[in-house]
């Protein structure tokens, strides 16, 4: 079209299925390129533009409008309208008040601590991998002295970047420094062929009285349903046909203090616990 964008490399996987596009554009170009093409006259300048690009420009619009270049998307403050105690040596899950995500929907982020004397400095914030909902995201904090200690109503408790989720094994990460890691992305081969990565059930069939076609049947059928089988001792499965609620009100969650279970002092009682 007419621009070129140098230091930048374009990925392009072919994509043979029934979907609108034919294949993926995968790079940190597209946003460069929407600026170039359409910073003098967006109007004029989508005129005769393909309706993927022109769909792809204002996708990248909306987020860029979301988020910063460097990935923050704002800040979580503390909710409600009364200071926040936080008792000396605890630690404490605040859900605080965030952006909510692009036409309402859930986000990922990373938590950060806020700039030093946002907060005093008895009070620790973890950074750590949370998702925002209905803007709310939860906060871990922890009073390291050994009084109480005050938050205002509206301080702010961290800052939230753009976080996502990787596969294991598409990442690698390589010690440089103490103080700093290299992080890398694993090259791979798809296969087109559908692989399962789950062990398959084995069953000895040897003294079974079934004929071979029999036998077939029966370990085309055990295949097929492997997902009910153990991979391990201690695999014990989950379900979420059986769901419960805890109504935890409008307080916040707090650590108490380590309670013993006083029936493994009862005789018998001590393989249980």
């Amino acid at each position: 079209m007419g621009k070129v964008l140098t230091k930048r490399g374009v990925i392009v996987v072919d994509d043979e299925g029934e979907g609108p596009a034919p294949g993926v554009l995968g790079m940190n170009v597209l946003q460069e390129f929407g600026d170039q093409m359409f910073k003098i006259d967006v109007k004029d300048n989508e005129q005769g533009v393909d309706q993927a690009w022109s769909d792809t420009i204002k996708v990248i619009r909306k987020q860029e409008s979301f988020a910063r270049t460097d990935g923050r998307i704002g800040l979580a403050r503390a909710s409600g309208k009364d200071k926040i105690r936080v008792p000396a040596g605890h630690e404490m899950i605040l859900f605080c008040r965030a952006r909510p995500g692009p036409d309402g929907r859930p986000y990922s982020v990373l938590v950060e601590a806020p700039e030093t004397g946002c907060l005093p400095n008895e009070i620790l914030v973890a950074r750590a991998y949370a998702e925002v909902r209905h803007g709310r995201v939860p906060v871990r904090i922890t009073n390291v002295a050994d009084y109480d200690v005050d938050i205002g109503h509206n301080a702010v408790l961290g800052e939230l970047y753009q976080a996502e989720v990787q596969p294991q094994g598409t990442v690698e990460f390589q010690e440089v420094s103490q103080n700093e890691v290299r992080v890398d992305f694993r090259s791979c081969n798809a296969n087109s062929e559908e692989t399962d990565s789950k062990p398959k059930p084995k069953v000895d069939l040897s003294g079974a009285d079934l004929t071979e076609e029999q036998k077939e049947k029966l370990e085309k059928f055990l295949d097929e349903h492997a997902d009910v089988f153990a991979t391990h001792k201690h695999d014990f499965g989950c379900t979420d046909a059986v769901t419960h609620k805890i109504p935890t009100g409008d307080s916040p969650p707090h650590q108490g203090a380590l309670q013993t279970n006083s029936s493994c002092s009862v005789p018998g009682s001590q393989a249980t616990c």
